[in-house]
Formats: structure tokens, C-alpha cells, sequence
């Protein structure tokens, strides 16, 4: 194992996914560093209900052309970021409630609008986050035509 000092690296990788590829990377990831002898630990971030398309469609759709103004308009952007409230969504209870055990924690999950419900609710949940160093990653599944 990587050591730190005269103690092991350990690593949490916590993910969100709703099409696959979201756990595909973060297992990619956590093999990579498994190969340079690190100690990695996943946790899976899983809603308490399932997913309805229509559901979350209807709930976004008034904030579309607002994203869409921010893109565009650097002054509506800076308005949209400071006055945005991220939505969040009710999680299972995870593996590792408390994360301080850990010394590096990689959070990753699919691209949305801003950042996907179900991991801004882990962010705002999980214990012994303040101080840690964090990577993120994130995956965006583009519709294809077959």
C-alpha cells in the first residue's frame, strides 16, 4: 500500500448513476489507483425513489431558460450562480456515513444542469467532508442516433 507518513492512503470513491456510465468510470478510476498500490473504498449514492423521467422534466422545466440565459449572458450568469438553489433528493443510507477515516475522497456522478440531486444531498449529508481533499468526476450521456 501507498503510504502517507507511516500510515496507508486510503481513498473513498462515492458515486451517483442512473445509465451505467457514471459507475463505469468510477471503478476505472479506483482500478488505476488499485494498480499504484493505494487502499480505494467505493460507496454507490442510491435515491430513495426511482426515477421518472417525466418527474424530473417537470420539475427542471421552469429553470431551463435560465440556464440557458446564463450560458449566454455573463451578467444573468453571475445573478443565476449567486441567487441558485440546488435541488436535492432524499438518499439511502450509505455505506460510509462518516468519511474522516478517509484521506482522499473522489465524488463523481452524471452532468445535469448543475450538479445531480442526489449528489448535492450526499454532499450536504456526509460527515467528516470539511478539510478533506476531493476530486470530482463527472459523465454526460449525449443521445445518440442509431
Amino acid at each position: 500500500m501507498a503510504k502517507r507518513g507511516c500510515e496507508e492512503l486510503k481513498i473513498l470513491i462515492v458515486y451517483f448513476f442512473r445509465t451505467g456510465n457514471s459507475k463505469r468510470l468510477a471503478k476505472s478510476i479506483g482500478n488505476e489507483l488499485k494498480k499504484r498500490d493505494l487502499d480505494v473504498v467505493f460507496d454507490e449514492i442510491k435515491p430513495v425513489v426511482l426515477y421518472s423521467w417525466l418527474r424530473e422534466v417537470s420539475r427542471d422545466f421552469p429553470r431551463y431558460p435560465t440556464i440557458a440565459l446564463s450560458l449566454f449572458i455573463s451578467l444573468w450568469r453571475r445573478f443565476f450562480l449567486r441567487h441558485y438553489h440546488q435541488v436535492e433528493e432524499d438518499i439511502q443510507a450509505m455505506e460510509h456515513p462518516n468519511i474522516s477515516k478517509f484521506d482522499r475522497i473522489c465524488v463523481g456522478g452524471p452532468k445535469w444542469a448543475i450538479l445531480s440531486y442526489f449528489v448535492a444531498r450526499y454532499l450536504q449529508t456526509v460527515r467528516g467532508i470539511m478539510g478533506k481533499k476531493i476530486g470530482i468526476f463527472a459523465t454526460l450521456k449525449l443521445f445518440v442516433a442509431m
